[in-house]
């Protein structure tokens, strides 16, 4: 199962997975955070999946209730909510794996702001390729990498 939101790193995943054959399904999290704007990278999503004949599956969720209820900020309210999805799918599916579009800036970013927590030697270590079924393949690819990738071979987002 590849997560798509329909931004730029996810679509290059999604466009990869494509062009190496691998068989998968596609789910994408709308978070109602941007009214209409979330709406549009739904459907696209849902319209990619479409175009490419993929199964597809998506949900809504309420994510400024559900964040007030848990007293959460927005960020780790949505990061819950959306692994709980995923791993409700897996369990449901038996997806071999869950990739997510995380690629080597994400990992920097979440090395420096660990460093700046004063994290243990697990927070320096970043983001795992791999824990459990998720999977991150684009670990050590740069973004700038992933940004020619998507002009080159002119994949919207």
């Amino acid at each position: 199962m590849v997560t798509v939101s329909g931004g730029i790193d996810s679509m290059a995943l999604l466009h990869l997975c494509i062009q190496f054959g691998i068989k998968i399904s596609v789910v994408h999290c709308n978070f109602q955070l941007r009214g209409a704007e979330s709406l549009r990278d739904e459907q696209f999503v849902l319209d990619t999946c479409n175009y490419f004949s993929l199964p597809c599956f998506s949900k809504r969720f309420n994510t400024k209730e559900f964040a007030s209820q848990e007293r959460l900020g927005i960020q780790e309210a949505a990061r819950n909510l959306r692994y709980a999805y995923f791993h409700e799918l897996q369990m449901q599916h038996q997806f071999d794996a869950v990739l997510t579009a995380h690629h080597a800036t994400d990992n920097i970013e979440t090395v420096l702001m660990n460093l700046m927590r004063g994290c243990s030697l697990n927070g320096v270590a970043g983001i795992p390729k791999q824990r459990d079924f998720y999977v991150r393949p684009l670990l050590n690819i740069s973004k700038q990498s992933i940004d020619e990738f998507i002009q080159h071979h002119q994949i919207k987002f």
